[in-house]
C-alpha cells in the first residue's frame, strides 16, 4: 500500500477515499480494506510512524482534523469515511468526526464507529454525514455503502458525446478555485452527477455560439462556461452552466429567493438541479414556454447582430416588463450614494467569486489608492483636446453620487449577452442568477447599454465613436429622445452606431417607463459606475499580462464623457461643450469632417404649414416668458423641520401675505408628539433660482409663519382608496409675518404681487396643455410642461387628472394653462408602480369652498 508521501492523482478516473481516523491500527486496517475495493486511500494523518513510540506521525486532534481538510483539497476525494472521536477514544462526549463533516464537502462522508446509536446516527445525518458503520463491519458491507452513495460516478454505462468535447470546448475556458485548470475527468463526474439515469449525454454549443465566445474574463471573477444538452434521444434539451462551486451555491440560494415561483410567466430559465464538486460546479436549466414545451433558444449575442433594432427592443421590451416586472415593483428606498450602492453590490459580488478585493473595500473603492495619482485630464489619439480621467475624477468625486430620492429594486445583476437568450419567438429568457438581489433600479438598464457599446458595436474609429458616445450622453430627461450622432453616413462603422443608437434609445424608453421619477442625471451616474466596473477588471487582466489595451481605451473614453457630463450638468453651456477630434476628415467645405446626415423626407409642399393642434396657440416669446418670470417669483419652497428631516413642498402666494399649498404637507405642524415639527420653525422661500446670467444659485428671501394665526383655512386629503369630495380637497391657506408680494424684485423694477385667481371654472379639455411651476426634490425652482397633459377631471368635478411631471417636494405647486391662467392645484401622482398620472384640485373648486366659509375676500385680486 502506498503511503501519503507517495500518493498523487494517478488516474483521473479513480475514485478517492479519504480516511480519518485517531487510531493508526484501525486507520491502517480502513485503508487496507478500502485498497481491496479497488479504491485510492487517501489517509489523514499519515501512515508514518515514530520509530520511539509506535504511534502515527500525526495522531489525533487539531493536527488530523487540519490534515484531513487539507487532503480532502488536495486530492478531490469522492467520499470520506470519519471516526466520530478523533480527539479521545475514551471521550464519550467527543464528536469532533461529526463536526468535520461539513468541512468535508463535497466528498460524502460515512461515520465509522465503534460508539454508535439511534441518536447518534440521526446528528450525524442532520450535520451532512450520508450513513453510519460500524468498525466491526466487513469489507463486503463497507463497498456496498460505498458503492451506494457514489452510483452516479461509478458508472461505466455514462457516454459523453461526442467524443473529446470537454476537452476541446470546456476545460480551457474554466480555472479551479486555485487558478489551475479543471482536468476533463471533473467535468466528466459532475455531469454525470447532474444527469442521473442518462446514459448517453449530447454536448453542444448554445445555437450560434461558438467555442471563441464561451471564454469568459478572467482575474476579477472566475469563468464559466455554458452549453445545450441533450439526453439519450430525447429531443429535449436543457441548458448547463459550469462554474466555480461558490458560484453555483450563490444562484441556487438567489433563485429560489428571486426566481422560482415569483416570476410572471414561463419565460424564464427553471433551475432543475445543482451539483458542487470541489473545483467546479454546475446548474441545470430547462427553458419552458407558456405551452410547457421545451423553447429553441438563441444567444442574444448573436440574436443583437442579426435582428433588426426593433425586434430587439421588442424581445428586451419582454424581459423587463413581464418576466421580472414583479421584481421591478419590489422597490425600496436607496440608503447610501450610488457609488456606495454600486461597490457594496460588486463588492458581495466578488466575494461569493473568491477574489479578494482588500477588506470589506468594493472593486472601486480598492483602487482609489492607485486611481487617486492619475492624471486629471487624459488625451485620446484621433481626439483634440483633453478629457477628464475617470479614475481621478471618481476618486475625487464620488460623494456627489448622493442623489436625492434614488430608489433599489430585485435586479438581474449580470444581464448582458452571455446570459440572455432570445427563442424563435423573440421572447427573452434569462439565466445564471448567481449575482441576482437588491441593487439600484438602473443597474439591468446600464449593464446592457454598457454590454451593446463594448461588444456587438465594436467601433474601431475614435472619431465614430465620439460621436455615438456624445449621441447617448445628450438628454437632460430620461423620457427624451436620443439624437442621430453627427457623423457621415458613408461611414463604415455608420450602420453600426445607428443601430446601437436605436437598441439604447428602446432601452432608454423601456427604463423611463418603468421609473418615470428618476432623472437622467442618476441615469449616467448609474452607467459611470459600470462603465468604472470594467475599467478596474480590465486594469486587472492587464496586471495578469492580458492583451487588453484596445478594449480598456474604449472603456475609458466613454467613462470620459461622462464625467464631463456630469460635471457639467448644472451650466447652461451647451452640450457637447466641444465636439472633438471629429475634424480629422474635414475640409474647407466641411472643416468639422462630420460629412452629410441623413436627411429627413419632406412633405409635399401643399402640405407644409398646417395648425396640427388647435388647442396649442402661438405665444408671443416676449409677452410669455416675462409673464413665467413674473409668475416664477410668486412661488416658494416649503421647508418644515423635522426630528427625522426636513418635509419640502411647494407653495405661491394668492395674496400679499397669503399661501396656498398642500394640506398633507403642513399636516405634521397640526399632529402632536411631533418633536421638531412646530410652526415658528417653517421657512417659505421665495425666489429660490439658478440666475440666467451666470447659472449662480440665488438662496432667495424667507418669511416665516404669522404667530397662532398662520392657518387661515384648510381642507384634509381623501384617504387611500376613497374619492375625493368637496370636504376634502387636500388645500392649506397660510397666513405668512410680512408680506412678501408687496416686495420689490427683479432689481426694484416691479413687485413681486401674486397669482390671480380666475372666477370662472377651466374647461380642462382633453389632451390640453398643462404647465406647473415647482421645487421638484426641493431644487431650485423648475418649470414642467406637456403640451397633451389633461386626461380628464372626475364624477365629483374635485379631481383632475393630466400627465405633466412632478416630483417628491412638488406638491402644493400651482398648475398653469399654456396661456398662464391658473387652473388647478397639484397634490399627488398615481400610486402604481409603473404611474400614468399626476392630479391636483381643480383651483374654481378650492374657491367654490372659500366662498361657501366666507373667506374669499381673504384672497388678492381674482381675475
Amino acid at each position: 500500500m502506498m503511503t501519503n508521501n507517495q500518493k498523487s492523482i494517478q488516474n483521473q478516473q479513480e475514485i478517492r477515499i479519504l480516511v480519518v481516523d485517531n487510531d493508526f491500527t484501525d486507520r491502517k486496517d480502513i485503508a487496507q480494506k478500502v485498497e481491496k475495493m479497488g479504491f485510492s486511500p487517501f489517509i489523514a494523518g499519515g501512515l508514518e510512524q515514530d520509530l520511539k513510540t509506535g504511534q502515527a506521525k500525526v495522531k489525533g486532534g487539531k493536527e488530523l482534523i487540519e490534515d484531513a481538510i487539507r487532503k480532502a483539497r488536495e486530492y478531490r476525494c469522492h467520499a470520506a469515511l470519519v471516526d466520530m472521536r478523533l480527539y479521545d477514544d475514551n471521550d464519550s462526549g467527543d464528536k469532533s468526526g461529526l463536526d468535520l463533516v461539513a468541512k468535508l464537502k463535497p466528498a460524502k462522508s460515512i461515520i465509522v464507529t465503534g460508539y454508535g446509536d439511534v441518536p447518534t446516527y440521526q446528528e450525524a445525518q442532520s450535520k451532512g454525514a450520508v450513513l453510519m458503520v460500524g468498525k466491526q463491519q466487513s469489507t463486503e458491507v463497507l463497498r456496498r455503502e460505498l458503492r451506494a452513495i457514489l452510483v452516479n460516478i461509478l458508472r461505466t454505462d455514462f457516454v459523453v458525446i461526442p467524443d473529446g468535447w470537454i476537452q476541446k470546448n470546456i476545460t480551457p475556458f474554466l480555472k479551479s478555485a486555485d487558478g489551475t485548470e479543471v482536468h476533463p475527468e471533473e467535468i466528466r463526474e459532475l455531469l454525470a452527477l447532474l444527469f442521473p439515469g442518462t446514459r448517453r449525454l449530447h454536448l453542444q454549443h448554445v445555437p450560434n455560439h461558438d467555442p471563441a465566445s464561451l471564454q469568459r474574463m478572467t482575474g476579477t471573477r472566475r469563468s464559466s462556461v455554458v452549453i445545450k444538452v441533450r439526453r439519450d434521444n430525447l429531443p429535449i434539451s436543457s441548458v448547463v452552466k459550469i462554474s466555480a462551486p461558490a458560484r453555483i451555491s450563490a444562484e441556487k440560494a438567489n433563485f429560489e429567493n428571486f426566481v422560482k415561483d415569483r416570476l410572471q410567466g414561463r419565460h424564464y430559465a427553471q433551475l432543475d438541479r445543482t451539483e458542487l464538486l470541489w473545483n467546479v460546479g454546475g446548474a441545470v436549466y430547462a427553458l419552458l414556454d407558456d405551452d410547457e414545451k421545451k423553447a429553441d433558444i438563441f444567444q442574444f449575442r448573436r440574436f443583437y447582430a442579426e435582428q433588426d433594432a426593433s425586434v430587439i427592443i421588442e424581445s428586451l421590451h419582454h424581459f423587463f416588463d413581464e418576466t421580472w416586472s414583479v421584481n421591478i415593483q419590489d422597490q425600496k428606498p436607496l440608503d447610501e450614494s450610488l457609488f456606495d450602492c454600486y461597490d457594496h453590490f460588486w463588492a458581495r459580488r466578488e466575494i461569493d467569486e473568491g477574489v479578494a478585493v482588500g477588506r470589506a473595500d468594493g472593486p472601486l473603492l480598492s483602487r482609489f489608492l492607485m486611481w487617486m495619482h492619475k492624471d486629471s485630464l487624459i488625451a485620446y489619439d484621433g481626439l483634440q483636446g483633453r478629457l477628464p480621467d475617470p479614475r481621478r475624477w471618481i476618486v475625487e468625486n464620488h460623494s456627489e453620487s448622493a442623489l436625492p430620492a434614488t430608489r433599489r429594486c430585485v435586479v438581474h445583476g449580470d444581464l448582458n449577452g452571455e446570459n440572455v437568450f432570445v427563442d424563435s419567438s423573440k421572447k427573452t429568457w434569462a439565466i445564471d442568477f448567481e449575482r441576482t438581489g437588491y441593487g439600484h433600479i438602473f443597474t439591468d438598464f446600464v449593464e446592457m447599454e454598457h454590454y451593446i457599446l463594448s461588444q456587438p458595436a465594436k467601433i474601431i474609429d475614435v472619431s465614430a465613436r465620439y460621436a455615438l458616445i456624445v449621441a447617448i450622453t445628450t438628454l437632460r430627461f430620461l423620457g427624451d429622445e436620443i439624437p442621430e450622432p453627427i457623423i457621415d453616413n458613408k461611414h463604415p462603422d455608420y450602420s453600426i452606431i445607428k443601430k446601437a443608437v436605436e437598441v439604447i434609445r428602446g432601452l432608454r424608453r423601456n427604463a423611463y417607463q418603468l421609473f418615470p421619477r428618476a432623472s437622467q442625471l442618476e441615469y449616467y451616474w448609474a452607467l459611470l459606475h459600470d462603465v468604472l466596473y470594467g475599467i478596474q477588471r480590465l486594469e486587472r487582466l492587464r496586471e495578469s499580462n492580458v492583451e487588453v489595451e484596445q478594449e480598456l481605451e474604449k472603456d475609458l473614453l466613454l467613462g470620459s464623457v461622462l464625467c464631463e457630463r456630469i460635471e457639467k450638468w448644472d451650466t447652461d453651456e451647451r452640450w457637447p461643450l466641444k465636439m472633438r477630434g471629429l475634424g480629422t476628415s474635414g475640409s474647407d467645405s466641411d472643416p468639422t469632417g462630420i460629412g452629410d446626415t441623413e436627411q429627413i423626407q419632406l412633405p409635399p409642399r401643399s402640405a407644409l404649414e398646417k395648425i396640427i393642434r388647435p388647442n396649442n396657440r402661438f405665444q408671443d416669446i416676449e409677452s410669455w416668458t416675462a409673464r413665467c418670470t413674473e409668475l416664477a417669483a410668486r412661488i416658494c419652497r416649503v421647508e418644515i423641520p423635522t426630528s427625522q428631516g426636513t418635509i419640502l413642498g411647494t407653495g405661491f402666494l394668492v395674496g400679499p401675505d397669503l399661501v396656498m399649498t398642500n394640506f398633507h404637507v403642513i399636516e405634521t405642524l397640526l399632529q402632536r408628539g411631533q418633536p421638531g415639527s412646530r410652526p415658528e420653525n417653517v421657512l417659505l422661500r421665495f425666489s429660490y433660482k439658478r440666475t440666467a446670467d451666470d447659472n449662480n444659485l440665488d438662496v432667495g428671501v424667507t418669511y416665516r409663519l404669522a404667530g397662532q394665526d398662520w392657518l387661515v383655512d384648510s381642507s384634509p386629503y381623501a384617504d387611500e382608496g376613497r374619492a375625493s369630495s368637496l370636504d376634502r380637497l387636500d388645500y392649506a391657506l397660510l397666513r405668512l409675518n410680512g408680506q412678501p408680494g408687496e416686495d420689490w424684485v427683479n432689481g426694484g423694477n416691479r413687485q413681486r404681487g401674486w397669482i390671480e385667481i380666475p372666477t370662472e371654472p377651466y374647461p380642462f379639455i382633453k389632451d390640453s396643455g398643462l404647465i406647473i411651476i415647482q421645487h421638484p426634490k426641493g431644487e431650485p425652482v423648475k418649470l414642467a410642461i406637456d403640451t397633451e397633459s389633461v386626461i380628464g377631471v372626475d364624477s365629483s368635478g374635485t379631481l383632475v387628472n393630466y400627465r405633466t411631471n412632478t416630483d417628491n417636494g412638488s406638491s402644493g405647486s400651482p398648475c398653469f394653462s399654456l396661456d398662464w391662467e391658473l387652473v388647478a392645484l397639484h397634490h399627488s401622482g398615481d400610486p402604481n408602480w409603473r404611474p400614468t398620472f399626476n392630479a391636483g384640485t381643480p383651483i374654481s373648486v378650492i374657491m367654490k369652498k372659500l366662498r361657501e366659509r366666507r373667506l374669499n375676500h381673504l384672497i388678492g385680486k381674482l381675475k
